[in-house]
C-alpha cells in the first residue's frame, strides 16, 4: 500500500476515522506492506530497491488515489490525476508478473453526451466514448485545444481529467497487448457505508452528499438559483449515491472473475435519489424557521455563471443520468450461493427512503470545517486590513518628517491620569 507519509501518515488517518482495533489490526497485518511514496513523482516517489521488488512481486494494482477538488481546473488537477495516472500505469507494465491493473474513475467520465441527448434521462454506458462526435477537430486536437472546445461539455476539470486518464491507461495497456488485464471502475457520488466496515461509515470531506446536505441545512439563505436542462427539474432529475461498500464489492467481484474494460458502480436507476427526496430530507433537519425558495435557471450548458455558488460547484443537481450495470448483472449470474450473500453489488435503498438523520455526524463535521475556513478568511482579511493601515501610518511619519513618539508625547504632556 502507497501512502505519502508511510506507515505514520496512514495510522493517522486510520484512526481518525475507523475504531481503534480496526485501525490497529489493518496496521498491523502481516499481509499489509506500507510504503512510504508520492503518486505525483517518478517511480511512485520511492527507491529503487522498492521499486525492484515491486516488479518481482506484483499481481494486481488497483490505483484508487487521486484529488476530488471540484473546485480545481485541468491545469490544477493535471499532475494529481492524469500524471500520477501515467507514473502509476508505466510502474504496471513493468511488473513481470502484473495479472491486473485497476483504475477507479467515475461514472461521470462521460458527461459531455448531455448536449447530444434528446432526453433529459442520459444513457451511460459502459465503454468509452470518443470525443470526435463532438470535437470539430475531429480528434486532431491537442489536450488544450479539445478542453477549450469542449469546456462546456463537462461539469468540472475533475470530470474531463478523469476521462482523459481513462483514455491514457486504455492506449497504454492495448499498445502493450494487454488491455485484456485491464478493469476501470467508475463510482458514481460515493456514500456512507450500508455495512462494512460499520453500518454509515464514511469519511465525511469525501461524500459530496453530506457536505452539500449540510450546506442547505445551516445555510441562512431566503433563495437558491439551480441551473438545470430540464424542463421540470424538482420533478424529473436524479442523484445516483451508492454507499462506499457497493462500490468495493463490485470491485473485488470483477476482479475476481477478471472483468475487461469500464465496468460502473453505481445504484442505478433503481436505487438513485429523486431531488424531491433530497430536498424533504433537508427540511427535516434544518433548524432555521423558513424555508429557502429555489429558482431553475435554463441552461443547456455546464458552465453557467448565472445560478449560485453552490450550484457551480455541485453542477450535478438538475441532471438525470442513467448509468448502465449491464455487466455487474450478467456478474451476479455466475456468483455462488455463498458469494451473492457475502457480496453487496447493488443498492438496497427503497426508492422514498432517503433521509439524512443518520448522517447528523457527519453533516456537523463538514459545518464545523466549512465554518473554520470562513473564519480563517475573515481572520486574513482583518489582518490583512491591520497590516495596510501599519504601512499606512509608517508611509504618513516618514513624508511628513517628524517623531510620531515626540508628537504623541507633545499631546498628551499635559493630561494628568487619575
Amino acid at each position: 500500500m502507497l501512502q505519502c507519509g508511510g506507515r505514520s501518515g496512514l495510522s493517522g488517518k486510520w484512526h481518525q476515522h475507523l475504531p481503534f482495533d480496526t485501525a490497529q489490526w489493518l496496521l498491523d497485518h502481516p499481509r499489509i506492506t506500507i510504503l512510504d511514496g508520492d503518486m505525483m513523482k517518478p517511480s511512485l516517489g520511492l527507491g529503487a530497491d522498492h521499486i525492484e521488488m515491486l516488479k518481482r512481486n506484483v499481481h494486481i494494482i488497483i490505483h484508487a488515489a487521486s484529488s476530488i477538488n471540484l473546485a480545481q481546473r485541468l491545469q490544477k488537477m493535471w499532475h494529481s490525476v492524469i500524471r500520477a495516472t501515467e507514473y502509476a500505469v508505466e510502474l504496471g507494465l513493468q511488473c513481470d508478473k502484473l495479472e491486473r491493473f485497476v483504475y477507479v474513475s467515475t461514472a461521470y467520465t462521460n458527461t459531455h453526451l448531455c448536449s447530444l441527448s434528446p432526453k433529459g434521462d442520459v444513457d451511460i454506458k459502459e465503454r468509452i466514448i470518443s470525443l470526435e462526435s463532438t470535437s470539430p477537430n475531429n480528434g486532431n486536437s491537442t489536450v488544450d485545444e479539445e478542453y477549450l472546445e469542449l469546456y462546456n461539455d463537462f461539469p468540472w476539470g475533475y470530470g474531463y481529467a478523469k476521462h482523459l486518464s481513462e483514455r491514457l491507461v486504455t492506449e497504454r495497456f492495448t499498445r502493450h497487448g494487454k488491455y485484456d488485464r485491464l478493469l476501470i471502475l467508475r463510482p458514481s457520488v460515493i456514500g456512507p457505508a450500508e455495512s462494512l466496515p460499520y453500518p454509515g461509515y464514511a469519511v465525511p470531506t469525501s461524500t459530496p452528499m453530506t457536505m452539500i446536505a449540510a450546506l442547505f441545512v445551516n445555510h441562512t439563505a431566503f433563495s437558491f438559483e439551480l441551473s438545470s436542462r430540464l424542463d421540470d427539474p424538482e420533478s424529473d432529475s436524479n442523484l445516483d449515491e451508492v454507499p462506499v461498500d457497493i462500490v468495493v464489492d463490485r470491485l473485488l467481484a470483477h476482479l475476481a472473475y477478471q472483468t475487461q474494460g469500464c465496468v460502473h458502480a453505481v445504484s442505478g436507476r433503481k436505487a438513485r435519489i429523486s431531488f424531491r427526496e433530497v430536498e424533504a430530507a433537508v427540511y427535516q433537519l434544518r433548524w432555521l424557521p423558513w424555508r429557502f425558495r429555489l429558482t431553475w435557471v435554463k441552461e443547456n450548458g455546464w458552465n453557467t455563471k448565472k445560478s449560485d455558488a453552490i450550484s457551480r460547484l455541485y453542477k450535478i443537481f438538475g441532471t438525470s443520468f442513467d448509468f448502465h450495470e449491464e455487466k455487474t448483472e450478467l456478474l451476479m449470474s455466475k456468483l455462488s450461493v455463498e458469494e451473492r450473500r457475502t457480496l453487496r453489488l447493488f443498492n438496497t435503498r427503497k426508492v422514498g427512503a432517503f433521509e439524512l438523520a443518520s448522517r447528523s455526524k457527519q453533516m456537523y463535521d463538514c459545518s464545523t470545517i466549512f465554518a473554520r475556513k470562513i473564519a480563517y478568511s475573515y481572520r486574513a482579511f482583518y489582518q490583512l486590513l491591520w497590516i495596510i493601515w501599519w504601512v499606512y501610518v509608517k508611509l504618513i511619519v516618514a513624508w511628513a518628517g517628524f517623531d510620531l513618539r515626540t508628537v504623541t508625547r507633545q499631546l498628551f504632556a499635559g493630561l494628568k491620569v487619575h
